[in-house]
């Protein structure tokens, strides 16, 4: 069992399978995006150095088979694969389900939907998607919820002395990243904190915000690629928090295998929400 199912920027979906009105004849781009070798020259060098490789864009090209019981249907059902498919939406999503996988892919119509043939009363189409970002990713996000903190202080305090604890860390999270390339995360703290601060603890690496969240405010951290943000929600505005991110923060992403993360801050109670899917070079 295989299928496609494409939602665009409205929510309208179409599915294309091979038990429907929209019949499946042949695709291709699941697996294969443009590879880009990086390397570099020195002078009278033979050949180059390899650096690493990078994915360029994903183009996808799906043919499908429009059945129609009347020649009313016909066109009913190709005026809804014209409007689904509109190019001018922008970005949709594109799911692929077999008997083993379902991943989705984010896509733009590059080709509207072009009549290829038509035998008795199925009309074929062809339509080009196209991936600016070319990895499959988990249909759902997961999400893993961090407790409290432990012995968090209240203000204002004083202190003697060197050593001051302001918190115990609250639980670790683990998380097994199973994709083929490291997974970015979306982190939410919720309930009060005083500058909360998020570290992977294989690496060392954090990310720290100098703030303080009230009750009923949220502090939301964004870590993927081009859509790095830090937003400070309240019960009246979203502001950027980003010009209050500590010196030698890292918006990390998790890589491959077990990570470890914890949260600590200078106090509060917070519950620390992660999210995040799994990537895929190809289905």
């Amino acid at each position: 069992m295989e299928k496609f199912t494409y939602k665009n920027a409205l929510g309208n979906t179409i599915t294309i399978d091979y038990s429907g009105n929209y019949v499946i004849d042949s695709y291709d781009g699941l697996n294969a995006s443009e590879i880009i070798p990086i390397t570099s020259s020195g002078y009278k060098q033979n050949g180059a150095t390899y650096i690493s490789t990078n994915l360029g864009i994903r183009i996808i090209n799906i043919t499908f088979g429009v059945i129609a019981s009347d020649t009313f249907d016909m066109y009913a059902a190709r005026r809804n694969v014209v409007s689904v498919f509109n190019p001018l939406l922008g970005e949709g999503t594109l799911t692929y389900t077999n008997d083993f996988i379902s991943k989705s892919i984010r896509v733009a119509v590059t080709a509207a939907p072009t009549p290829a043939a038509k035998y008795g009363t199925i009309q074929y189409y062809t339509v080009e998607l196209t991936a600016n970002n070319p990895l499959w990713f988990d249909n759902a996000e997961s999400a893993v919820k961090l407790g409290d903190f432990t012995g968090g202080l209240s203000f204002p305090l004083q202190f003697e002395g060197d050593g001051v604890i302001y918190a115990q860390k609250g639980d670790i999270a683990n998380i097994t990243i199973e994709g083929d390339v490291p997974s970015p995360i979306r982190a939410e703290f919720k309930n009060t904190s005083v500058n909360p601060k998020l570290e992977l603890i294989n690496t060392g690496e954090f990310i720290k915000v100098e703030t303080s969240i009230d009750e009923g405010e949220s502090l939301i951290i964004n870590t993927e690629y081009g859509n790095k943000t830090v937003k400070k929600v309240t019960e009246s505005s979203v502001e950027s928090a980003f010009h209050l991110i500590s010196l030698n923060s890292t918006f990390f992403s998790l890589p491959k295998g077990l990570n470890k993360l914890s949260f600590s801050g200078d106090a509060g109670t917070p519950e620390v929400y992660i999210y995040y899917r799994n990537y895929y070079v190809g289905v």
